[in-house]
């Protein structure tokens, strides 16, 4: 775990607008897709067989309009050397996308939830046949 600019007040631990920064790692032999998972704002997994890091970097409530959330995903391929960034709106329903490294692996954007005082990013990643 990976504590960034963290303060203590009121008994909650915050980094900057983002809570706890914790980045999970899910080995090649414990990747079995289809596979689904959540994220807290700030923080990130790293798939080791694709090569993929999915980070919930942050969100914006009531953006661009009220009832809507935007989410801000970084997206990191070959050791996290290639990035890209995708805007996630709730409005939208689910979302996919293709990695980009050359391997199958599709990721899929499928809810912003709001729990207690925090935000969290429902997601699956899958592979996808090749002809």
């Amino acid at each position: 775990m990976l504590f960034i600019s963290c303060s203590f007040d009121d008994d909650e631990i915050t980094g900057g607008s983002n809570s706890i920064h914790s980045t999970y790692y899910i080995e090649s032999s414990q990747t079995s897709v289809p596979m689904d998972f959540s994220l807290k704002e700030g923080e990130s997994v790293y798939f080791e067989l694709p090569d993929i890091s999915v980070e919930f970097y942050t969100v914006y409530e009531h953006y661009p309009i009220g009832g809507n959330n935007q989410a801000i995903i970084i997206i990191s391929y070959n050791h996290q050397s290639n990035a890209q960034e995708i805007e996630y709106n709730s409005s939208d329903g689910q979302k996919s996308f293709q990695a980009k490294n050359g391997t199958n692996y599709v990721v899929q954007l499928k809810e912003i939830l709001k729990r207690d005082n925090y935000f969290e990013l429902e997601m699956s990643i899958n592979q996808y046949g090749r002809l």
